[in-house]
């Protein structure tokens, strides 16, 4: 049964991500007051996609108190400023929504995202706390990503975990677990191990496990196989091994294949990559 799609689960070619203001870490809309007030929104990049377009849909309000030539919005991502946001008369108060586009070169695995407000009422001695002082971000913002796969994506097995969670996003994990033949209980017990490890490392959030027997889901995916197993011409040996490998059934998908030539093989396997 192939895995729902979920926001660890590639799909062909590329694809759009949008993430709204709780999912960059701002539980309720962002009020930027004073004189000079900065907000800082987070997210990632899955470290097997790179950012190929990206365009900021900012929705916000400000005071009609604002002198337009003294106030405004800094939008920059990752210290580059990306755009100058102003505050004309004629946009007081009346939801206003603007495209920004952003660089995709400006683009890491980690990324911070900068709302910094400088606002005037006056040209004169003002108060730098007065309550004439603000800008609201709506709830309508949206950042809308283009991603295509990296070549070659994760290669590294102290990365793999990266292949299947994402510690900041606030989504279930879903995670493929592939079996090569009629699995007892040393094997449930390797997966088991393997279970733990992505547990452990995916903190509080849910992680859901999806038992699929002798095929491939388009995704990423966890292959366990012994000695005479073979799954998609994933095939079991005599010695244990860990390996990354291309998925045969989605070339933008890899497999964290597990095999050798018994229960206990697989279970040293299971044990190796929880310490890796």
């Amino acid at each position: 049964m192939p895995a729902r799609d979920a926001l660890w689960t590639p799909v062909p070619g590329q694809r759009t991500v949008t993430l709204n203001l709780r999912q960059m870490g701002a539980w309720s809309p962002p009020r930027l007051s004073g004189v000079a007030f900065n907000r800082y929104l987070a997210f990632n990049v899955r470290p097997d996609e790179v950012v190929v377009g990206a365009t900021l849909k900012l929705g916000y309000d400000y005071s009609p108190a604002l002198l337009p030539d003294l106030s405004h919005l800094v939008v920059a991502l990752n210290g580059s400023n990306v755009a100058l946001v102003s505050t004309p008369q004629q946009g007081r108060n009346l939801g206003n929504l603007r495209e920004i586009p952003i660089d995709p070169a400006l683009f890491r695995d980690r990324n911070e995202l900068l709302l910094g407000f400088i606002g005037h009422y006056t040209r004169f001695c003002e108060d730098p706390f007065h309550s004439s002082l603000w800008m609201t971000i709506s709830d309508r913002t949206r950042l809308e990503l283009a991603v295509a796969p990296a070549r070659p994506g994760i290669v590294d097995l102290k990365q793999a975990h990266l292949l299947f969670l994402q510690k900041d996003s606030p989504d279930p994990q879903t995670i493929p677990v592939v079996f090569g033949g009629a699995s007892g209980f040393g094997t449930y017990k390797a997966a088991g191990i393997v279970a733990s490890w992505l547990g452990a490392e995916s903190g509080a959030r849910n992680t859901d496990f999806r038992v699929v027997n002798g095929q491939l889901p388009p995704t990423n995916a966890i292959v366990m196989v012994k000695s005479g197993e073979n799954v998609a011409g994933i095939g079991g040996g005599q010695s244990t091994t860990i390996s990354l490998r291309p998925n045969p059934a989605n070339p933008d998908a890899k497999l964290l294949v597990l095999s050798g030539a018994d229960d206990n093989a697989l279970q040293r396997a299971a044990r190796a990559l929880a310490l890796t």
